[in-house]
């Protein structure tokens, strides 16, 4: 009966509450520091495993990309995809045949803003040069002084005088 009286007391009860609820405090004190200390190398690794998928992915697109221009340089090896080729974009015709060129048709109205006249690589071979041989001389001479590049100035030549 003495420790009941204790116990309504707050002697003995108080006792066992008291260590029990300082060693969940610690704990808990311990498990807040653990999370400060372990949250930006944690955070850091997230990021680079995050990065590293990302290069991953990249160098998979680059790897893909390497085979298909090794398929295309294996294609340049075959004479007759180049002689394709040159028929496709050169217009060239094998010695006996016929050339034809067919005028592109008319711009159709909607049509995208790069196909409207005076659009760069709008230049038709048929087309009379805009002014005199001479104003175009000058434009071209006054376009090198300002440092404006013109392509055809800029082109490299290939098989100059001299060595």
């Amino acid at each position: 009966m003495a420790r009941t009286g204790t116990t309504a007391a707050g002697g003995e009860g108080d006792r066992d509450t008291g260590p029990r609820s300082r060693r969940v405090l610690v704990l808990l004190a311990l498990a807040v520091v653990c999370a400060l200390v372990l949250a930006p190398p944690l955070r850091l690794y997230l990021q680079q495993q995050q990065d590293i998928g990302e290069l991953r992915s990249e160098i998979a697109q680059r790897e893909a990309d390497v085979a298909a221009l090794r398929t295309e340089v294996g294609l340049w090896q075959e004479d007759t995809y180049v002689a394709a080729q040159a028929r496709d974009r050169l217009n060239f015709v094998m010695p006996g045949e016929t050339g034809f060129v067919v005028p592109d048709p008319e711009p159709v109205p909607g049509a995208s803003e790069a196909a409207t006249p005076g659009a760069l690589g709008d230049v038709r071979p048929d087309a009379p040069p805009e002014g005199t041989w001479y104003d175009r001389l000058w434009s071209s001479v006054e376009a090198v002084g300002t440092g404006t590049a013109d392509p055809v100035l800029d082109a490299p030549v290939v098989g100059g005088a001299g060595g």
